[in-house]
């Protein structure tokens, strides 16, 4: 039986002949088989894609600095093979800061302006790896930022079928080198977000987010609220806060489609995105896919038009387009994985309740001597003040952005009155026990708004139970019906009569300062 130790000894004895191969032009391996050169690197392309293990041992050979070295004097085919090589060793978080060095991000910039096709792949995965470390952002931002945005805006290349798999690396690369991160001030991240709308890439975002496959649409928008339970709220919350946490898996456009939502939601931060996004003419598409779209695709979709509809006009066309029920049915589908809110445990009248075990206000475990055993380990833990990060919870995310949508669309007339018509309002105040608390004023934003409307007040009182500030917002004479002020001998049985059934028109209420 070989042992452990004989076998890595061997194995290094193999990649020092790969070495010899990619240096001498050809070489012999230990079994006496003959090796070329570009054998050699696409034997060290696969075992790039291994374990750690076999990285290690890779950059112990010497093999990182010779596939560097290679990517100046070598031809076209030696330099894609040695930039894959790269690229599966930049997917590691031990190894990407020696994989990629200032020569191999200029390198991987100029493939992307080159007519080596084949090239741009493992040239975009290795800027979009090494986007993702903050001490290797700005670098990529300085050398490939331009060709990242051309290779986004490319229509395909002939002859190579993985083309929205490029683009989608290129995208991913793109939002790193725009989103909010520590270590970089934020004014350059906004005048990147700046250029890259004035490059023109929203269109070629929006038509990737356009090219997601057809789902079947659900039977009811808005989907029905789910039975809403202790466990559902909290245990699944933190399930939907993993990325991939869906049982469905993604598809190659549907994962495009999430990479250029995601970049779009950052962009929608600067107000030069606002006509670009309108001038496309997809916004039917993009309101479209948000029925079928999993949770994380929800929330940036939701995201995008939480920060366009700021703005009265794009309002109005978001509106007319038919966005109410669809955000509605973003909450209602994503609100049972959403973290609800954790009643308070009242704290022990007496620092030690007597037990053993038990612990005073200061943290420290009771002995019942009074001498403060225990101590040492709360200082212990008082000293690990590493900030836990966690992973950001989609479903969370998904159900404020939809509510900050429909609260500025409830500065409409129309949109109050579907909100009611399509059973909104429980669905809203579903959101008030979201332990967020932007998703909570959100959501009596929008219930606000719909109360100030003469027409749902009593479908606003009867159909749920609501906090008294939102059922009655303001006194019934101020209401509105409409942009006509409620006259003041109208009472709201008599417009409930007179008006029926939602109806009305789109247009900001005159009475817009008392909205929230």
């Amino acid at each position: 039986m070989v042992s452990k130790k004989t076998s890595q000894k061997e194995h290094g004895l193999v990649l020092q002949c790969y070495a010899e191969a990619i240096r001498l032009g050809a070489s012999t391996l230990p079994d006496g088989k003959p090796i070329k050169k570009l054998e050699a690197l696409m034997q060290i392309w696969s075992l790039s894609y291994k374990g750690d293990a076999e990285k290690e041992e890779i950059f112990k050979a010497g093999l990182g600095t010779i596939l560097q070295a290679l990517l100046d004097r070598g031809d076209a085919e030696e330099r894609y093979l040695c930039l894959g090589a790269l690229a599966a060793l930049a997917q590691s978080e031990k190894y990407v800061l020696e994989a990629v060095t200032t020569r191999v991000l200029t390198t991987a910039a100029g493939v992307l302006l080159s007519d080596h096709d084949r090239g741009k792949l493992p040239a975009v995965q290795i800027l979009s790896a090494a986007a993702l470390r903050p001490e290797l952002c700005p670098r990529v931002a300085d050398s490939a930022f331009l060709p990242i945005i051309d290779l986004i805006k490319s229509d395909g290349h002939p002859g190579w079928g993985a083309m929205l798999r490029t683009q989608s690396y290129a995208v991913v690369a793109l939002r790193s080198l725009i989103e909010n991160v520590e270590g970089e001030s934020p004014e350059i991240r906004l005048a990147r977000r700046r250029v890259a709308v004035s490059l023109g890439v929203v269109p070629c975002l929006m038509r990737l987010v356009a090219v997601t496959p057809p789902m079947p649409q659900p039977p009811i928008v808005p989907a029905p609220l789910p039975l809403l339970t202790k466990k559902s709220a909290s245990s699944k919350g933190r399930k939907g806060s993993k990325k991939g946490s869906d049982s469905t898996p993604l598809g190659i456009k549907h994962s495009a489609a999430i990479a250029a939502a995601s970049c779009m939601r950052f962009l929608a931060l600067v107000p030069e995105f606002t006509p670009e996004f309108l001038a496309t003419g997809l916004l039917p598409n993009l309101i479209g896919a948000m029925t079928t779209a999993n949770e994380e695709l929800s929330a940036y979709l939701a995201g995008i038009l939480w920060e366009v509809t700021a703005e009265k006009e794009v309002a109005e066309t978001v509106a007319s387009a038919g966005a109410v029920r669809p955000l509605l049915h973003i909450i209602s589908v994503n609100i049972a994985a959403a973290r609800a809110k954790k009643k308070k445990k009242k704290a022990p009248k007496d620092g030690n309740d007597g037990k053993k075990g038990g612990k005073d206000a200061n943290g420290n475990s009771g002995s019942g001597s009074g001498s403060g055993s225990g101590s040492g380990s709360s200082s212990k833990k008082n000293m690990d003040l590493t900030p836990v990060v966690e992973p950001p919870c989609f479903p969370d995310l998904a159900v404020c952005s939809a509510a900050g949508a429909l609260h500025h669309l409830t500065f409409l007339d129309d949109p109050k009155l579907q909100i009611v018509r399509y059973g909104g309002l429980d669905i809203l105040a579903a959101c008030l026990a979201i332990s967020n608390p932007q998703t909570y004023e959100n959501a009596a934003g929008a219930l606000w708004n719909c109360g100030l409307d003469a027409r749902n007040a009593l479908r606003a009182t009867a159909t749920v139970a609501l906090p008294t500030f939102l059922t009655d917002p303001v006194p019934e004479s101020w209401r509105t019906v409409g942009d006509e002020a409620l006259p003041k001998d109208m009472t709201a049985a008599a417009v409930a009569a007179a008006f029926g059934s939602p109806g009305g028109h789109a247009g900001f209420h005159t009475s817009a300062s008392l909205e929230m």
